[in-house]
């Protein structure tokens, strides 16, 4: 009986990664929309956060991020989001960064996941994770809102603006 359950955790567990990895491009356009900065490609780091499911951490490379520059930005994007995670208090990597050490924001906690972009700036990593964590219906807007605020961030505000919470049907 435990290995159905298990099955079935792992099952349900990449169910809600495969939804959250759909919305990736969505996160990416808002920022890409609304920042002042160039959005272009980046590593995408996720994990759950549920240590009764299934535990996940998935790596990705959205885009062609130059190869010489995939190790460094797939450090630092594991590096925030097991910070946070080590951090159950933190909703952002932003509460813990120590840059002398190389430990920088960017990473957001849902309900569900923790997450981070890496490749741009610190603040706009941050922005599009936030973003990505309401696209998955991880987070609310209000929520969402309540996390930028910690770290000041401009670009989700700047992008808040004309952004509207979606509406899924599943």
């Amino acid at each position: 009986m435990e290995d159905l359950i298990g099955t079935r955790r792992l099952r349900e567990a990449t169910e809600r990664l495969a939804h959250a990895l759909t919305v990736v491009p969505s996160a990416l356009e808002v920022a890409r929309n609304n920042a002042s900065a160039e959005v272009a490609d980046c590593i995408f780091c996720i994990v759950n956060i549920d240590e009764r499911d299934v535990p996940l951490c998935a790596v990705f490379t959205v885009g062609h991020v130059p190869l010489e520059d995939v190790g460094r930005h797939e450090l630092l994007a594991k590096e925030m989001v097991f910070r946070l995670k080590r951090r159950p208090r933190h909703v952002l990597s932003f509460q813990s960064r120590y840059p002398a050490s190389g430990q920088w924001g960017g990473a957001v906690r849902g309900k569900r996941f923790i997450r981070a972009f890496s490749c741009f700036s610190e603040k706009l990593n941050e922005a599009v994770s936030i973003f990505h964590a309401v696209l998955s219906e991880d987070m609310t807007l209000e929520e969402a809102k309540s996390a930028a605020n910690i770290s000041q961030n401009e670009y989700f505000f700047r992008a808040a603006e004309d952004f509207r919470e979606p509406t899924y049907k599943r």
